[in-house]
């Protein structure tokens, strides 16, 4: 598990350094708006075409389309899943529907693959792969809905933006096996990689709007950390255990489900949602972060056993 903790130690640097952005003002009071549109319509999709068309899925792609879709009845689970508990009576300071995107949208990226990898070695890769494109095309479509301000919720135009777009292309490419060029996969390869990044510092930018005292003496984020870590993946791990035979494929759905919040949900809020909104978001991002370096190993043995 120490591949983890070095991994945890990683990202609270980079969140760290967007703290330091914003006390040092190196960019503009309003900067992480613009950095989260370079994110959201730049560096997701490259990151999107390369993760999915890199060609490191070992997978046929009958068994591709067949954990497709049982990642896509994963993500209905957990939204369901996820909106019951967003009406959990002492979590009321936050809004219904950041609760239910901070359950639902996990950091399965930076934080979910080497994670997932150290628990249930290289074989198991290609799972949470395969589980990243219907998280990719929900976080830019049902996660805009769910964010978004009233008046920007609806529109096809917010929907269809490049990410979602990028995810559906990009299944055609890997169900059609079309040959990619590999002076674009280079490409994508190098745009996608400001992505996480990029994504940490925004949610440090956020964070630092607060004071830390404030945020250690808010006990409505340890509640919520408590649903988040704890409860939401035993829920998981309950209503999947009888249906799926798959151990592998099964700890990987309860790990998953176990993971700090995502930073999209942060870049989201910021891009479509109200901007007063940003700073409970930020503070369970980084606790959630930070008690998942005890949570996740503890459910990993469970698992293993």
């Amino acid at each position: 598990m120490g591949n983890v903790i070095l991994r945890m130690l990683v990202i609270f640097i980079i969140i760290l350094l967007g703290v330091l952005v914003r006390k040092a003002k190196l960019i503009p009071e309003d900067g992480d708006k613009g950095l989260s549109s370079l994110v959201i319509y730049i560096g997701n999709p490259a990151l999107i075409f390369y993760s999915v068309l890199s060609g490191n899925l070992e997978i046929t792609k009958k068994e591709a389309l067949f954990y497709v879709m049982i990642s896509f009845v994963f993500y209905a689970v957990l939204i369901l899943v996820g909106k019951v508990m967003s009406y959990f009576p002492l979590l009321k300071t936050i809004p219904r529907k950041h609760i239910e995107a901070m359950l639902v949208f996990t950091n399965m990226g930076f934080i979910g693959l080497p994670v997932i990898q150290s628990i249930y070695g290289d074989g198991a890769i290609f799972y949470i792969a395969i589980m990243g494109i219907p998280f990719n095309i929900l976080v830019y479509s049902y996660g805009v809905f769910l964010l978004g301000k009233e008046s920007s919720r609806l529109p096809l135009k917010n929907m269809l933006n490049p990410s979602i777009i990028t995810a559906v292309v990009v299944l055609f490419l890997f169900f059609l096996d079309i040959p990619i060029p590999g002076f674009l996969m280079d490409l994508t390869d190098m745009v996608g990689g400001i992505t996480v990044p990029l994504a940490l510092i925004i949610v440090g930018y956020n964070l630092a709007r607060e004071s830390i005292i404030d945020i250690l003496r808010d006990k409505v984020v340890y509640l919520f950390l408590l649903l988040k870590l704890v409860l939401y993946p035993t829920v998981i791990f309950l209503l999947f255990r009888p249906f799926v035979k798959n151990p592998v494929f099964l700890g990987v759905m309860v790990i998953v489900a176990a993971m700090p919040v995502g930073s999209n949900v942060s870049m989201i809020n910021r891009e479509y949602g109200e901007e007063k909104d940003s700073a409970a978001i930020a503070k369970c991002t980084v606790l959630s972060t930070v008690v998942s370096a005890i949570a996740i190993p503890v459910w990993a043995a469970v698992l293993l056993t």
